[in-house]
């Protein structure tokens, strides 16, 4: 059902309707949790273990409650079933609306031609994201695998933004290609790295100067031994969070066989930096770098490799600059942040989470304020993003794309 309620999804990011892509996500999740909090509240009744059900069960419902107490695991996978399931429902509802030709050979070999090295591109990450804490494990123990994907999952709140991105500037740039219009090509690539670099630096400088109050208020204190592979983990998926933009002019310009070229580089250099920074007696160890510290180095590493790949592959395809000095400003004002930000984590002992809401307030205008003093941020930026915030606006377009 995953991959069939794809088939809808992919059809929506090409044709940039956002919000159809997003409802039919997120259906998905709105059946799947109260699904697993149900079978969650039924208890467990397994042969020489139970445990009583959270709440009681209204007696039109205790057979269904002793049912999935005895069948926990089974139910719990039938949750992720149904939410697929109805997910794919939604998808094919919207996409009923579209008319549906035949395939043809010629449209079959291009499909082909295109796909196979997004297939790899597919392979390598699931390597890729897998390898380290595979290793880990080998090299370790479970603690430091627990440790390692546990602050993983922290950061996808910046994955999110950037590859929201990407989703869109895609199907943009696919467009400006078969009009061969290279200079609209390179102006949306740029702007998009500029909003990514925009948001995701003071996202990242706020993780880093609070990252021992945010593991413990996120996980708990068991965690702070982990805060230098949580600091380098920001750092990487800053830096992967920049790629997005060229990323999507690679692909967009109907290349996606030198990303693959690029991702099975990155994949290489990972594994190879992983087996020589993860054991106990690893390469970097003299200077305390091994375990899940040594796996977020060889991550980074790796990243900064498809960092230089993609942004050469571009310059070669469109002639777009290797680097752009907005970045730079966004790097400086989130350095200058990150030393302020810092100060504060050092003066307080404690640190609520309603302090941390305060100050990422607090160092978001100093951020703003320094990109004004450097002109990078302006009237246009402002209206720019009051407009992705307001509700009134995101309803109207979210109604305005399910008419269609």
């Amino acid at each position: 059902f995953v991959n069939l309620y794809k088939i809808p999804i992919s059809t929506f990011e090409g044709k940039r309707e956002i919000a159809k892509r997003q409802m039919v996500s997120t259906v998905e999740n709105l059946v799947k949790v109260p699904s697993e909090i149900v079978v969650a509240m039924a208890g467990v009744s397994i042969a020489g273990y139970y445990i009583s059900p959270a709440l009681h069960w209204p007696s039109i419902f205790r057979n269904l409650q002793m049912f999935i107490s005895k069948h926990v695991l089974g139910s719990y996978a039938m949750a992720y079933v149904f939410g697929a399931f109805v997910s794919l429902i939604v998808g094919l509802y919207f996409l009923n609306k579209y008319p549906i030709k035949k395939p043809d050979l010629e449209m079959a070999k291009s499909y082909f031609s295109f796909a196979l090295p997004i297939m790899l591109i597919s392979v390598i990450s699931v390597i890729s994201v897998n390898i380290d804490k595979v290793m880990i494990g080998y090299f370790w123990t479970s603690k430091e695998v627990g440790y390692y994907f546990s602050l993983q999952q922290i950061l996808q709140v910046i994955s999110i933004i950037a590859s929201s991105v990407g989703m869109v500037l895609f199907p943009t740039i696919s467009g400006y290609h078969a009009n061969r219009d290279f200079i609209r090509i390179k102006r949306d690539t740029i702007k998009a790295e500029r909003y990514i670099s925009m948001v995701v630096i003071p996202i990242a400088v706020i993780m880093i100067a609070f990252s021992k109050p945010l593991i413990n208020i996120i996980l708990n204190s068991s965690f702070l031994p982990a805060t230098p592979v949580f600091i380098i983990l920001v750092v990487y998926i800053s830096v992967n969070s920049l790629n997005i933009s060229f990323s999507s002019l690679v692909r967009g310009v109907n290349r996606p066989d030198i990303g693959a070229k690029i991702g099975v580089g990155m994949c290489v250099v990972n594994i190879i930096l992983n087996y020589l920074f993860i054991p106990k007696e690893g390469l970097l160890s003299p200077i305390g770098i091994n375990g899940p510290t040594g796996a977020a180095v060889a991550t980074f590493i790796s990243a900064l490799v498809g960092f230089f790949g993609l942004r050469i592959a571009s310059k070669r395809l469109t002639g777009i600059r290797l680097l752009h000095f907005h970045t730079l400003r966004h790097i400086i004002a989130g350095i200058i942040m990150l030393g302020i930000m810092y100060k504060i984590s050092e003066i307080l002992s404690v640190i609520r989470w309603y302090h941390l809401a305060v100050f990422s307030i607090l160092g978001l205008g100093i951020y703003i304020g320094l990109l004004a003093l450097m002109k990078e941020f302006g009237k246009n930026d402002l209206q720019f993003f009051l407009e992705i915030v307001n509700p009134r606006g995101m309803f109207r377009y979210v109604k305005d794309e399910i008419r269609k």
